[in-house]
């Protein structure tokens, strides 16, 4: 079922409060004080049923100039509101105010009611209703059905509940299966129960005993109790007024503003990104650094507006604003705001926020603002697309981008997995994770990691390839996991751009030629070892008798085919030599229990100096280990 509030706007003392009470039978104005003066100055809250069997919220705001926060904080969630004109005063200041408000909350869907029509005739109602139809004609009322009312003869009253039903018959009611989120509107204590507080869903759903999280003071909390419409529930939707009892919050701890949700779900911030629109009728430009207050949801924050990409903001015009606010705001994208002036408080303009938490702007203002314009976008494939591939971080999961970018897993997964699926994505999985890299980005590393191959087999002909860990430093990948690294190389082999052997990458196709007086050099290092054996030649010995200025290149180029085993910087073996000399070790070790300098001296007929080196390194492949001055097997 749909979930629907119901929201007033109009001048004080144009009759909202009566025009609620005809509806619901409930009188929103609770308090001694606005009892006594006949206005309202806090929200109240009401509700009715619909023929249909649908129960909507209703919200009564105050009309006074000096209780616009309070009627911002009521609009929030608001889906269709109902726009109170009295006929015996028409369009007056605070109707004009409260109608620019409710553009900048984006509420598109409204009634114009005009009241008390039992006190003016027909002659007048007409002079008044058209005034009225001009002075809507640019706003998004333009179209609104426009009905008289009387609280007190009840003239109006079927029209209007008719009307009601007919916008919400098109209504699609907000988001259930988002993250839970309620913005804190009032907070008090009930003996014996605790803690209270109340607000509009404005996404999401919360349950009875579920764990939530008080923003942006960091309060762990519980449900003890659920109530929508002064009833207790197991449940509550998007969409409906809520009176939540929590544990373990004090009254004092909560102020309006604080946000109900989940934990590790949403991001405070000092600094938001926003696109803004000022008012129609601004009295005076707006500056850069200019002191304003924010209103969001149900909270009020003072800060200052640094325009992004104008020097100054003329009436009905937009811009890219960055607000510094005093206190942390708790937002998510496409979060709609009202800025008023700091003093004399009036509206002048509003918006969405682009970036929930932005970064201060210190330079490369251009460039930010692309980044912005990019973010701005509707959440889509194209939007998201764009998100993997500018972001700085090369690969992604969808965490990963929920997070950078504050959006619901439920509208980004599938989103992700259709790119995927279209190969705009590239997946790599490791074990139950998944990773995401744009495919123009691939291709890009690509490029870096052909021009680095490309030049370091021009300059090093002998050999095989980079190694795999130098290579991954020279792309500046060393923050990707070694798992995913090698996944990326796999990706290029499996496309036929690189080679892979053991820790090496080369290019496809690259080979190491060796023509005759290179076979010569080869087949004179090899001759030296297998002539000394386990008394091998000191390299730089070697490298003198040889006399080749490629002599280093090609006996790495040995040790990298596997035909010379570095035993240590200082003792190189034939790769065979090697492998024979241990297993000679290993089986007298098998058959005698231990081995001592003077066995293995005998059997490899070595010195002691390069029996020592040898007998080490078995030590550090954990085939040998010492006791005393005896090896036996690990």
């Amino acid at each position: 079922m749909k979930n629907i509030i119901i929201g007033t706007a109009g001048h004080i003392d144009h009759g909202k409060t009566s025009l609620i009470c005809a509806l619901t039978n409930i009188d929103t104005d609770s308090l001694e004080e606005e009892k006594k003066r006949g206005i309202s100055i806090n929200l109240g809250f009401a509700y009715f049923n619909l023929p249909s069997g649908i129960r909507a919220g209703v919200i009564d705001v105050p009309g006074h100039e000096k209780f616009i926060k309070n009627m911002l904080a009521g609009s929030t969630g608001v889906d269709i509101v109902l726009l109170v004109i009295a006929c015996d005063e028409g369009i007056m200041p605070q109707t004009r105010e409260h109608i620019d408000i409710l553009s900048m909350l984006n509420i598109n869907k409204g009634i114009v009611v005009l009241t008390k029509r039992d006190l003016v005739d027909d002659e007048w109602y007409d002079l008044i209703k058209s005034e009225i139809e001009s002075e809507l004609n640019d706003t998004f009322l333009r179209d609104a059905k426009i009905i008289p009312f009387s609280s007190k003869t009840k003239e109006g009253y079927d029209e209007l509940v008719e009307e009601i039903e007919s916008l919400i018959e098109h209504e699609q009611g907000k988001n259930s299966s988002g993250l839970f989120r309620m913005p804190i509107d009032r907070c008090f204590t009930i003996s014996g129960f605790g803690t209270v507080v109340t607000g509009t869903i404005m996404s999401g759903r919360v349950s009875l005993n579920d764990s939530v999280y008080i923003y942006p003071v960091g309060i762990e909390s519980k449900i003890r109790n659920l109530q929508v419409h002064d009833e207790d529930k197991d449940e509550a939707f998007a969409g409906q007024r809520c009176a939540i009892n929590l544990t373990n919050v004090k009254k004092e701890d909560i102020e309006r503003g604080f946000v109900v949700s989940k934990k590790d779900k949403i991001t405070p911030s000092y600094m938001i990104d926003c696109k803004f629109y000022s008012v129609k009728n601004l009295d005076k430009n707006i500056l850069n650094r200019q002191r304003i207050r924010l209103f969001h949801g149900a909270s009020e924050i003072i800060g200052r507006i640094h325009i992004l990409d104008k020097e100054e903001i003329t009436e009905s015009s937009d811009a890219y604003v960055q607000i510094h606010l005093e206190k942390p705001l708790v937002s998510l994208k496409d979060d709609r705001y009202v800025i008023r002036s700091y003093s004399p408080m009036v509206t002048i303009g509003g918006g969405y926020i682009i970036n929930p938490c932005a970064s201060r702007v210190k330079k490369n203002k251009a460039e930010y603002l692309e980044h912005l314009k990019i973010q701005e976008k509707q959440v889509s494939d194209e939007y998201v697309s764009l998100l993997f591939e500018n972001d700085k971080d090369f690969i992604l999961s969808i965490d990963d981008i929920c997070k950078k970018y504050f959006l619901s897993e439920d509208i980004i997964s599938p989103i992700v997995n259709n790119l995927a699926d279209t190969g705009i994505l590239v997946e790599f999985i490791d074990g139950y994770n998944r990773y995401f890299i744009h495919k123009s980005n691939l291709d890009k590393l690509f490029l870096n990691i052909e021009a680095i191959l490309k030049d370091y087999h021009d300059k090093n002909r002998f050999k095989i390839g980079f190694l795999k860990e130098e290579l991954r430093v020279k792309l500046k990948l060393n923050s990707i996991k070694p798992r995913i690294y090698d996944m990326i190389l796999n990706y290029y082999e499996d496309k036929g751009l690189i080679s892979l052997n053991n820790k090496y990458v080369s290019l496809r196709g690259f080979e190491i030629k060796i023509n005759k007086h290179t076979q010569n050099i080869i087949d004179s290092i090899l001759n030296e070892y297998k002539l000394s054996k386990f008394t091998p030649p000191k390299i730089k010995d070697l490298e003198g008798k040889i006399s080749s200025r490629d002599f280093m290149d090609i006996h790495d180029y040995l040790e990298e085919k596997g035909i010379l085993y570095k035993v240590s910087p200082e003792m190189y073996l034939l790769k065979e030599d090697f492998e024979y000399g241990r297993d000679r070790i290993v089986n007298f070790i098998k058959e005698n229990g231990r081995i001592d300098l003077k066995d293995a001296k005998e059997i490899l007929n070595s010195n002691r100096k390069y029996l020592v080196i040898l007998l080490e390194h078995l030590d550090a492949l954990r085939i040998t280990m010492r006791k005393e001055d005896k090896r036996v097997l690990c």
